[in-house]
């Protein structure tokens, strides 16, 4: 219930989701270990929260959680690596976490490698037309446009709205089937 709460707060940017999360990866970690699939993906959404606080909350939340996020990110991902392997979904939000707060932090050259390569992972895990797949697009196009490399996000953010269309479609469907 807790995990669920705060993916609700994380929807809202809410910055209650940081204790939260803090919360779930020490119980986490105590009920199932350091480097169970579990504590990493807990470990994982804990320094995503931390980000969405440092950049979404008015609060200055940064000395209160000692917020480092990249240094925390970095941590993490060969962890990640040697205990889910390098396409497993968590290994691959810690990439493109990282990816991301790179891109924010204006460090282009760092970024974009990282950032292609989670789109490519995501497309390999779930498939060319997934929903998942169609996120991802979204977040390397946005992330490519910051880092001026517009003509790379064009086509990338084309296939996406395609995707999602095809979902809507499909959803839509469903719907009729079921309630009409």
């Amino acid at each position: 219930a807790k995990s669920v709460l705060a993916d609700l707060l994380e929807l809202n940017a809410d910055p209650a989701e940081l204790p939260l999360r803090q919360e779930i990866a020490k119980g986490m970690e105590l009920a199932t270990g350091p480097t169970s699939e579990e504590t990493l993906e807990a470990k994982v959404r804990l320094v995503k929260a931390k980000w969405n606080a440092t950049f979404l909350s008015s609060a200055n939340l940064e000395e209160e959680y000692e917020i480092d996020v990249e240094s925390q990110i970095r941590e993490l991902i060969p962890v990640c690596l040697e205990h889910l392997g390098s396409l497993h979904p968590v290994t691959v939000e810690a990439k493109v976490l990282l990816g991301g707060f790179l891109a924010i932090s204006g460090r282009a050259e760092e970024a974009e490698p990282l950032v292609r390569q989670g789109l490519e992972d995501t497309q390999q895990l779930y498939g060319r037309d997934h929903i998942q797949t169609a996120m991802a697009s979204t977040g390397a196009g946005i992330m490519l446009i910051m880092l001026g490399n517009g003509q790379d996000a064009e086509p990338i953010l084309r296939e996406a709205i395609s995707i999602f269309n095809d979902a809507t479609s499909h959803h839509n469907m469903i719907y009729k089937e079921y309630y009409f």
